[in-house]
């Protein structure tokens, strides 16, 4: 907060300067350093005034007084910046944490000679065309080493002469011209020396800039050559001109302006190259863009094939975050600014021989210096922004809009941000407040569904075939029930596993299941009502499906159910798993006991939340988890062979490469996927068309080793229920579906998209289970009419040989006991005493006729 009030004071008081007086702000920047950049810090010291003459007057100071005394006034705080062509030293990064280097732009070194017999034609520095020069000195690698290290001591050197024919007469001995103080070119020199050649760092001459002393002894060069030491570039430049047989390095642009010739050099790309703005360029791109937090780099000795050998950026040395004159140093930051990216200035850079910082280098430097300059905690980009719009006029007309619109976009974002919050907690409102645990008054237990339908043949209307099947007996054990509430409505209860407790639910298991209770609803999907505490345990409530569960539909033996039946069965099953797939939901544990038949005599599929819960939970699943439990304990303890087979032959559903083992080498099934689904599928389709139990022909397996060795010829032998021959005959499309859907490969498995496809192919009529049921119900009335049409036919004949034989009698005066008609009609029936003695006392001569027609009648 403080901050930003000084920020606000500080932008006011610059408005009521500017507004105040029309005098300019006068700005003063005293600099100075190294001496190689000097030439074009001098033209851009014009350039920049001319930029900021409108609004303030500044005076740029920049004296090439050498990195070392420019160093020591930085240090002073002489200085406001240094200009340096070396990197600091790792102590003096540790004393000065604040201090900044940056590049501005890249420059060559050049080897400056003057030796008659070939000066006479040589291109000065700056000029003639690249490659190897006939009329300018030619060096390798080894050869500028050996002259330098004072191996070559001649001008007629052998080595020499290999590569310069005019030196074969020079005997003259060779004179290297070095720099007297600490110079940025000697740095640069003996560190390009020290990259080309290993032999120069072995004989210790490591990178240096140390100078001679005063009487003019080298510091570090090599005893064996004849030195002469020259203070100052220029000084360097003008004593190889005037000194024959000389040879020495110099900054390219000094050695321009004293129009001396310049060596070329074998780079390590193997071509002749001679310094200029391209050679220099291709350097900077060769070396390692990359700057890091310090912004320096080396461009020695770069790979390529047009790189320049001899190179390296010179520095801006300031201090980062530490200003105190914050005038000063927004005027540091818009010279820089500008001077890095203005067309103009980079000419200057170019005409003297050096090269521009590429894009890449450029944007570091802005961003990792210049933008996080500091003074007085300020930012000084945004001092210069605001500054610079109160000079040109629009600070008065954007600032209001800005501030009304960021307002707006604040108000409206933290608006966005309640908003997804409310949203957030509204979908997780019910697992917060645990809605998904229900409380029920319970009335009694159920051990009967609710009833069925009169079930009659849809393929014959015998009469032999015709039962009566009113309830279904639920199934009792593994952890399932079904219970009866106040108001009569009934529920499925199943047992939950210890790892689902709504005590020890994670929040993603708790998420999960208020998902599945209050999104997820499918015709063909049982549903999810909650949890709840009953009998002593926690239980997973849904909707009860009253006709009970399809295994006691398709085997209890009084259901006789045609084609079009089957198919709407499967039809369902398939319309439920699709329905899950697409959430996401991996059944995991699919039978026709999973599968119940509804009051509309729907199927829908149940017991599909148990996978994907303990997913959430992040807990082994176990399929069939309430039988696996008993089987484990009974493993443990005393083993229970009945339960431990109904748990295997749970598994018979199971698709084998789901099956593995525990560690008890119980067969389990813990990772199921979809094709594992398909595969339950194939099973159920099998009972659906067979009216059989999966491998009831199995008998092999059951006489000798029982159930363990079915699951392990299925997951080894690939052992499937035996298809009947009449079923393979009338169930062509049906069959094929089943042996796909159990192939042995889950790859090969159809899906259950494919899967509904074939069943509309199969069963193109498509009707469902209640429209078939309705369709029995219908022919089942229409046999009962044809039947009391046929009674009373029977009964007027009966009628008409009765009046034909008592035509004298009151024979229909007679009392009628009853009328019956067999399943619903009624029939005439005399009562036998008083009609044959009727006969008897008016018609002795027909009793034989009454007689025998009452007889018929009974």
């Amino acid at each position: 907060m403080k901050v930003l009030l000084a920020q606000v004071l500080f932008w006011m008081g610059i408005r009521v300067l500017s507004s105040a007086s029309t005098t300019k702000l006068k700005v003063t920047i005293r600099s100075g350093g190294a001496t190689i950049p000097a030439n074009v810090y001098k033209v851009w010291k014009p350039v920049y005034q001319a930029f900021r003459s409108q609004y303030s007057d500044v005076d740029l100071k920049f004296e090439p007084v050498g990195p070392d005394v420019g160093m020591r006034k930085f240090l002073t705080g002489e200085y406001q910046y240094a200009a340096l062509n070396d990197d600091l030293s790792a102590e003096q990064y540790a004393n000065y944490s604040d201090f900044q280097l940056f590049p501005t732009f890249a420059l060559p070194v050049s080897i400056v000679y003057n030796v008659p017999e070939i000066s006479q034609n040589a291109d000065v520095a700056g000029t003639g065309a690249p490659g190897r020069s006939y009329n300018n000195l030619n060096l390798t690698r080894e050869t500028l080493i050996g002259i330098f290290n004072g191996t070559i001591k001649y001008w007629n050197d052998s080595l020499l002469v290999a590569d310069n024919l005019g030196l074969a007469e020079v005997s003259q001995r060779i004179m290297v011209v070095v720099r007297k103080d600490n110079a940025g070119t000697t740095s640069i020199f003996t560190r390009a020396l020290a990259a080309m050649s290993a032999d120069w760092r072995e004989n210790k001459f490591l990178p240096f800039q140390d100078g001679c002393t005063k009487t003019d002894v080298p510091r570090k060069w090599s005893p064996a050559m004849r030195v002469a030491c020259v203070t100052q570039n220029l000084g360097q430049a003008f004593f190889v001109l005037n000194t024959r047989y000389t040879i020495g390095y110099v900054g390219s642009s000094e050695a321009r302006d004293a129009q001396i010739p310049d060596a070329r050099l074998l780079n390590q790309g193997n071509s002749w190259v001679r310094p200029s703005v391209e050679t220099i360029q291709a350097a900077m791109d060769n070396a390692s863009t990359d700057l890091g937090p310090r912004l320096t780099g080396s461009l020695v000795n770069a790979a390529g094939t047009y790189s320049y050998p001899i190179a390296g950026y010179t520095y801006i040395l300031m201090r980062k975050t530490t200003m105190k004159n914050c005038t000063e140093a927004m005027e540091l930051y818009r010279m820089f600014n500008y001077l890095l990216e203005n067309d103009f200035a980079q000419s200057v850079v170019s005409d003297s021989i050096n090269a521009p910082l590429s894009d890449v280098v450029l944007k570091q430097v802005k961003e990792h210096a210049l933008e996080e300059m500091k003074c007085e905690g300020l930012s000084v980009s945004e001092l210069v922004a605001v500054a610079t719009s109160i000079e040109d006029g629009s600070y008065d007309a954007w600032k209001l809009p800005v501030i009304i619109v960021c307002a707006l976009l604040g108000a409206a974002l933290i608006m966005l941000c309640f908003f997804y919050l409310y949203i957030k907690y509204t979908q997780n409102r019910s697992a917060i407040r645990n809605t998904f645990v229900i409380g029920l008054n319970i009335v009694e237990t159920v051990t009967k569904s609710i009833g069925s339908l009169p079930t009659v043949s849809m393929t014959s209307s015998n009469n032999s075939k015709t039962n009566t099947h009113d309830t279904m007996e639920w199934a009792a054990g593994m952890g399932v029930g079904v219970i009866k509430v106040t108001g009569g409505e009934q529920f499925l209860v199943r047992r939950l596993c210890l790892h689902l407790l709504p005590e020890t639910m994670q929040w993603s298991t708790k998420v999960m299941l208020v998902r599945l209770k209050d999104k997820l609803s499918h015709a063909n999907v049982m549903k999810l009502i909650g949890v709840s505490f009953h009998d002593g345990k926690w239980k997973l409530i849904n909707s009860c499906p009253s006709k009970g569960r399809l295994q006691d539909i398709l085997h209890a033996g009084k259901y006789h159910l045609d084609a079009v039946f089957r198919y709407s069965i499967l039809s369902d099953i398939t319309e439920g798993i699709i329905f899950l797939h697409k959430n996401g939901i991996v059944h995991g544990q699919l039978t026709s006991n999973s599968c119940y038949i509804d009051a509309r005599w729907t199927v829908v599929v149940g017991d599909w939340e148990q996978f994907v819960l303990h997913r959430a939970q992040k807990v082994q699943f176990f399929a069939f988890e309430n039988l696996y439990a008993e089987a484990n304990a009974e493993q443990l303890h005393e083993p229970d062979m009945a339960n431990f087979a109904e748990y295997l032959k749970s598994l018979y559903w199971s698709a084998p490469e789901a099956i593995t083992r525990d560690a008890s080498e119980i067969f389990i099934v813990s990772n199921p996927d979809k094709p594992a689904d398909v595969y339950s599928y194939g099973i159920i389709a099998f009972e659906v068309f067979t009216d059989m139990l999966p491998y009831e022909e199995a008998m092999e397996y059951q006489a000798t080793s029982g159930p363990i060795h079915i699951i392990t010829a299925i997951k080894m032998d690939n052992l499937r229920p035996k298809i009947p021959p009449d079923a393979i005959m009338n169930y062509s499309h049906v069959t094929n579906l089943i042996t796909s859907a159990w192939h042995r490969d889950p790859h090969q498995r159809p899906t259950f998209m494919d899967i509904q496809k074939l069943v509309r192919v199969a069963n193109p009529k498509h009707r469902s289970i209640i429209d078939s049921m309705m369709q029995a119900l219908e022919l089942y009335a229409l046999s009962l009419e044809e039947k009391v049409a046929e009674r009373t036919r029977e009964l007027e004949k009966l009628t008409k040989n009765m009046s034909r034989s008592c035509t004298a009698c009151f024979l229909l005066r007679s009392p009628i006991s009853s009328l019956r008609i067999d399943r619903g009609a009624r029939i005439l029936r005399l009562e036998h005493n008083l009609l044959l003695g009727h006969c008897r006392f008016h018609y002795p001569c027909g009793c034989l006729i009454s007689h025998r027609y009452c007889h018929l009648i009974e």
